[in-house]
């Protein structure tokens, strides 16, 4: 039978390392710093539960309103195609731009369904819900978003609180997806500094998310079930993986909306050379490709149940990541080997950041391979086979861009992908990742359990040129964004979090002035137009063989200032306690990291 390929192919271009040989096209596990206390920030008001407040919109079961939609869901993930969909966006009937004139807004008072107030210390909130009967879990959409820098965001549930988030997850065109929550109703609460202008936004949409069965149906009340030769991680010991508890770890399970519907697939995080801790991560580029999508990026880690073959834990409970920027992405089509990589706006404690290898002698025909992966959106899997260089061959994947696997009983392989397990990385002993997965090539490629097939993996080594600039330390680490200042041809990065203390316990991420040079900037607390602190970082290579650090800040406000070399990891933290007068900083013995 003639061999054929599933997959859709996209139109677009002090931490423990696991030791490696130190080559320049590789880097080593690495396992990173545990999760670190933040400064606490008060909760929402939850203005939406309060007894005058009524739901922006009440939507009747998708069953009874969406039934065509879902039954396409169905008909899509029973072919195959990929990503698999978990999700449709649904219109609120009721569509009233929120518009905020601060001075006009002195009590309580009803507005675009919802509740708006403004607090004893002058800051401006509002908040509404929206209910969806049995839905499993929602997002909202926020359309034509125009909030004063230093907003906050929550949105909660039945089952868990979510926030505060801020317009670090705000798309390129200016709309926001809230992260999700899990039940039949969302609530929403924005928060607005007392010193912020004009603002406004429209809730125009939910997003209703499903659990998905065997056959890629939205479940509506049954169980989910499994493939056959699906087998749980947590059954997996380092007999058969010797990283498997760590590389665990670094593993996610995502979801993201692209075009208006909702998708799953897997991925992981990647150390760089410098080991500088930046959440590296990634995925395929069939997966998606594109900035908006990343923007609504949910990273769910430690999908796993405690026990071998125990109960999946539910997504509410588990530390997430929300928000990513799109940094390379290669597809299938145009000969590339289908990467989507990543940085995510922000990593949970105790986490793993895989190794990778570059080097194709690493992956020679029957090298064993490991993958852990979400197949069907299951709590994690694993699965392993071993490199095939002859086999099957699909047209499209050629070799060497892509690395073939089978699978073979009789050399211990052992498990299977389906949808869901797309862009988790395919991995070496060690815990080196050396491809991402793009699909499967065979007579029956959309039967993960039939070993007939072969997985196609795009391979890390064609992957490596468009990312080589982020992972191998060139100094190009920092990535700027509304909260981090990138100094010194992108090499030193800059962040600094604020707590004003009692009355106000105002607390959050410091932001950047779009202003500034390639050794110095500013940062403001509160308004765009109130600037706290000026930073410098000098190049005195030739005089000290030392990078300064200056900074001086015209506020009594406590703060922390992390300063971090991404060329090596090396990072430098100065703080100002609450209340105290800050004083300046000119720190000439800041990093002897030259040249």
């Amino acid at each position: 039978m003639r061999a054929t390929f599933l997959i859709r192919a996209s139109l677009l271009v002090a931490t423990l390392l696991i030791p490696s040989l130190a080559l320049a096209q590789e880097a080593p596990l690495r396992v990173g710093p545990p999760a670190v206390e933040t400064v606490a920030i008060p909760p929402p008001l939850r203005l939406a539960e309060r007894a005058d407040a009524a739901p922006l919109a009440s939507l009747a079961p998708a069953l009874e309103q969406e039934s065509a939609r879902l039954a396409a869901l169905a008909l899509r993930n029973r072919q195959r195609q990929l990503p698999l969909q978990n999700g449709i966006a649904r219109d609120l009937p009721r569509l009233e731009r929120l518009r905020i004139q601060p001075g006009a807004v002195q009590l309580s008072q009803r507005a675009a369904g919802g509740l708006l107030e403004r607090t004893a210390e002058g800051r401006l909130v509002w908040g509404t819900e929206v209910r969806v009967a049995d839905a499993w879990r929602l997002r909202l959409h926020l359309s034509a978003v125009a909030l004063p820098p230093g907003s906050r965001l929550w949105v909660w549930g039945e089952q868990e609180t979510v926030g505060p988030f801020g317009l670090e997850l705000k798309g390129p065109d200016g709309d926001l997806w809230t992260p999700s929550v899990g039940g039949n109703v969302i609530r929403l609460e924005v928060e607005m500094p007392a010193s912020g202008g004009e603002a406004g936004f429209l809730v125009d949409r939910v997003l209703q998310l499903f659990e998905l069965d065997a056959t890629g149906a939205a479940v509506t009340g049954q169980s989910v079930a499994g493939a056959p030769c699906l087998e749980d991680v947590q059954c997996i010991n380092s007999s058969v993986f010797d990283v498997v508890d760590l590389a665990q770890a670094a593993i996610a399970h995502i979801q993201f909306i692209d075009g208006g519907s909702g998708f799953i697939c897997s991925g992981g995080l990647l150390n760089d050379q410098a080991s500088s801790g930046i959440p590296w991560f990634l995925t395929a580029n069939h997966c998606f490709d594109n900035q908006s999508a990343a923007s609504t990026l949910e990273a769910f880690f430690d999908f796993f149940s405690a026990t071998c073959d125990g109960a999946a834990p539910s997504l509410g409970s588990l530390p997430r990541a929300s928000g990513s920027t799109l940094m390379a992405t290669g597809s299938l089509g145009l000969g590339m080997s289908d990467y989507t990589f990543l940085r995510l706006s922000s990593v949970p404690g105790n986490r793993v950041f895989l190794g990778w290898n570059a080097n194709t002698a690493v992956t020679t025909n029957g090298t064993t391979l490991h993958r852990i992966s979400h197949p069907m959106g299951l709590k994690q899997h694993y699965s392993q086979n071993h490199v095939d260089t002859g086999a099957i061959t699909c047209s499209g994947a050629p070799r060497p861009t892509f690395i073939y696997a089978t699978y073979d009983t009789g050399l211990g392989n052992r498990g299977g992908t389906f949808g869901g397990s797309s862009g988790s990385p395919l991995i070496r002993a060690g815990g080196q990742v050396v491809g991402q997965l793009t699909g499967g090539c065979g007579p029956n490629p959309s039967d993960g359990c039939d070993y007939d097939n072969a997985d196609v993996d795009g391979a890390f080594a064609s992957t490596f040129p468009a990312v080589e600039p982020f992972l191998a330390g060139t100094g190009t680490g920092c990535v700027a964004n509304a909260t981090t200042m990138c100094l010194v041809s992108d090499r030193f990065q800059i962040e600094i979090n604020f707590n004003s203390g009692p009355p106000q316990n105002l607390a959050g991420d410091g932001m950047v002035v779009p202003l500034g040079s390639d050794n110095s900037g500013m940062f403001y607390f509160f308004a765009a137009d109130n600037w706290e602190m000026l930073v410098k970082v000098l190049n005195a290579c030739p005089l000290n063989n030392r990078y300064w650090v200056f900074f001086a800040a015209t506020t009594n406000v406590g703060f922390t200032l992390t300063v971090t070399d991404t060329d090596n990891g090396t990072a430098k933290t100065y703080t100002n306690p609450i209340g105290m007068a800050a004083l300046p900083v000119q720190d000439t013995n800041a990093f002897a990291t030259c040249p």
